[in-house]
């Protein structure tokens, strides 16, 4: 668990910094529902199999959304100012 103050809206706007990137609803569906299982993971504390069971889908699918929504932060902060606890959240999700 990451001890830091992000809420799911903070990391969804490092996930879709750009509103003419994602235009289609089901982008900024996919988005938050990732931003919500980074906060879910990293800053709750809960294991890819508890976020699993609580959605009704296998770990390996949040597994998977953690991967992309990881690499999205990253590309994120490519383009929004550089935020501390975004930078440290993508550091430990790397290891």
């Amino acid at each position: 668990m990451v001890s830091m103050a992000l809420s799911v809206d903070d990391l969804f706007r490092y996930m879709t910094p750009d509103p003419t990137m994602s235009r289609l609803p089901s982008k900024l569906r996919r988005n938050r529902r990732m931003a919500e299982i980074l906060h879910e993971h990293y800053i709750l504390g809960a294991s890819a199999e508890e976020i699993a069971e609580r959605r009704h889908v296998t770990a390996s699918t949040i597994r998977t959304a953690l991967r992309q929504g990881l690499h999205l932060l990253r590309s994120g902060a490519k383009v929004l100012p550089n935020s501390p606890s975004v930078e440290r959240l993508i550091r430990i999700g790397l290891d």
